[in-house]
């Protein structure tokens, strides 16, 4: 197998946990401006904007403990679910269970109000609709059983 496929394969939770940091550190910084001289707006921003950046580590962070201890080889045995692996159900798991999160903050604690009055938007400046925020909360949680669906039902094998 190609050297540089193989290194990918096997810390693509380590890229997506430096992209993250990345989006937090932009997105802390975009949030600071838009809320200069509102101290009490900046705060709460900094709070969800701190509380998200978590939440979204924890898949990558199971998929990292599983590759550093040897529980999984790769990244692509993450499409392979029907394998029973614990490290892929837990991520599974996670990625379902922050969509589930997501949904529930939306409709019941009025998240998508707050993510438009605060910002929040990973648009960067650009406003995204609290129509559209309600959308993608619905469909979110169904997308993830879509795709654990699809994994299964392909059955593909994962590179040798």
């Amino acid at each position: 197998m190609n050297p540089g496929f193989e290194l990918f394969g096997h810390f693509f939770w380590a890229l997506c946990l430096t992209t993250q940091a990345a989006q937090y550190l932009f997105a802390s910084h975009r949030l600071a401006r838009a809320h200069a001289g509102q101290p009490g707006r900046a705060h709460a921003a900094a709070i969800y904007l701190r509380r998200a950046t978590i939440g979204i580590a924890v898949p990558w962070l199971i998929m990292g403990w599983g590759e550093l201890s040897g529980g999984s080889a790769g990244v692509w045995v993450y499409f392979r679910p029907q394998d029973g692996n614990p490290f892929v159900l837990g991520w599974l798991a996670s990625m379902l269970a922050l969509a589930l999160i997501f949904t529930l903050w939306v409709f019941l604690a009025n998240g998508a109000r707050k993510i438009v009055e605060l910002k929040l938007s990973l648009n960067g400046p650009a406003q995204t609709s609290e129509r559209k925020i309600r959308f993608f909360a619905a469909v979110g949680p169904l997308w993830i059983l879509l795709w654990i669906f699809l994994v299964v039902w392909m059955n593909v094998p994962p590179p040798k």
